[in-house]
């Protein structure tokens, strides 16, 4: 499934409900922290999520907790720059910081990267905005004070969203949603230790047409972020974010409907120059979301060739033949055509799989290694005309992905990798080696990237010279 529409819907209702919030803080609701208040309690609805899927898990936790808090944050900070000026500055000004933050703490601490010409269309689209809302960033920012929290706003919704991946990463989509939604509610029920915000809260009386339309831009709001987490948990943030933009179409085109009879709810400019500048951005907007989607795999040309990945011990772990269920697998499954988009179809071709040569399996006792098992895996490919894709090394496919035995070392890693290679090099059944398993990525029993443990054993520093001819 594409995160792109779901984006532009998320972003589209979030569009409506900025304008019913603006509306509202120019009329009838006192401060920031209200909205931010009961928006992120909506999150309290996700518990009705929890017989589809949870799974407590204490190692997401942290990254949740972060998630949450951040977003809780990044509202009322993002209301209060909008209560200070108009939705035509706050939110695309927000909007472009937003996947900007996004790329930056990504690249740098959670290792998330985009392809160039993904950064390509995000630039198109964060320059989409900016043509959008030129006449105002310069004249309606009245302060630099208001500037600095519309930063901060964007930072804390890409330092949320990018959070958010890392907790989807680790975790299925309802657990990190119900996760984070929680942890931003309890972040939201601090404010009732805030001196006077509680009174504010249960004196507040809100006359009846008010209440509606609170309720339908809290509704769009919370239909906004769960449409947001299902795109994030899709794609990287920073693309999500980049299509922030989209909501300020709405915000134009309710501008232009109340323009006329009520032209101070959204103050907003609708001289003819403005208009077409507002035009242009929107056709650069749309020209990013072209390139967005053709980067992203909506439009495929080339055919892909997929395999198939096979871990014994996995199959044993669900209460299976390993041996059977390997056979079935290679003797049943023939060439079969499968839908990797609307409009195309592809091959399946299971003449290429992939298997695993665990440390601690093909090395039993210290320097006796044992290929007996791995070799049967192997002649059996072979045997259906299958190619194998060995996967080696010191962090594997499969929980707990790292499986070295307790006398592991650096050394012993060089000796295991030269023996596999020594052992499968002149096999004609395996045609390439896969070098670890997403080392980068912080997932399994392993010690953490970037730490002085997986340091020692990173795959290139540890890959013997003759892997490069094989």
């Amino acid at each position: 499934m594409s995160f792109l529409p779901i984006a532009i819907l998320a972003y589209a209702l979030n569009g409506g409900a900025v304008v019913i919030d603006k509306i509202l803080l120019n009329t009838s609701l006192p401060k920031p922290a209200i909205y931010t208040f009961y928006i992120s309690l909506l999150g309290l609805f996700t518990l009705l999520l929890l017989p589809f899927g949870f799974q407590w898990q204490f190692a997401v936790l942290p990254a949740a907790l972060f998630s949450g808090v951040a977003g809780t944050l990044a509202l009322l900070t993002f209301f209060q720059s909008l209560k200070m000026g108009q939705a035509s500055v706050a939110g695309p000004l927000v909007g472009a910081l937003n996947p900007l933050f996004a790329l930056i703490l990504g690249t740098l601490f959670f290792n998330q990267l985009i392809s160039p010409s993904q950064f390509i269309a995000m630039l198109v689209l964060i320059l989409g905005a900016g043509v959008l809302t030129f006449n105002v960033w310069f004249s309606k920012i009245d302060t630099f004070r208001q500037f600095l929290i519309m930063a901060l706003a964007g930072f804390l919704f890409a330092l949320s969203y990018v959070f958010l991946k890392e907790v989807f990463l680790q975790s299925n989509f309802v657990t990190g949603l119900v996760l984070t939604r929680l942890f931003g509610a309890g972040a939201a029920l601090t404010f009732l230790f805030w001196p006077g915000f509680g009174k504010q809260i249960f004196a507040s009386r809100i006359k009846k047409h008010t209440s509606l339309l609170l309720l339908a831009g809290q509704s769009m709001g919370a239909a906004q972020g769960f449409l947001l987490a299902a795109a994030t948990a899709l794609a990287s943030p920073a693309l999500v974010n980049s299509l922030f933009g989209v909501q300020y179409l709405v915000i134009l085109w309710v501008a232009l409907v109340l323009g006329k009879n009520h032209p101070r709810l959204l103050d907003e400019n609708l001289s003819k120059k403005v208009v077409l500048q507002k035009i242009a951005g929107v056709a650069i907007l749309s020209f990013g979301v072209y390139l967005l989607s053709v980067s992203s795999g909506a439009v495929l040309e080339k055919k892909v060739s997929l395999g198939v990945s096979f871990s014994p011990r996995y199959a044993q772990e669900l209460g299976l033949d390993a041996r059977a269920t390997y056979q079935s697998i290679l003797q049943e499954l023939s060439t079969k055509s499968v839908r990797l988009s609307q409009s195309i179809l592809q091959e399946l071709s299971t003449k290429s799989v992939r298997l695993s040569a665990y440390w601690n399996e093909i090395e039993p006792e210290q320097d006796q290694f044992n290929f007996d098992e791995l070799d049967w895996y192997v002649s059996e490919a072979s045997k259906n005309q299958s190619r194998v894709l060995l996967a080696i090394g010191y962090k594997l496919p499969r929980w707990p992905e790292c499986r070295a035995p307790e006398w592991f070392s650096r050394d012993r890693q060089l000796i295991m990798l030269e023996k596999v290679i020594e052992h499968y090099e002149n096999n004609p059944a395996v045609f390439a080696w896969q070098l670890e398993n997403e080392p980068l990525l912080p997932y399994g029993l392993c010690p953490p990237p970037g730490s002085w443990k997986m340091n020692r054993f990173c795959p290139m520093a540890c890959a013997p010279r003759r892997i490069g001819n094989s």
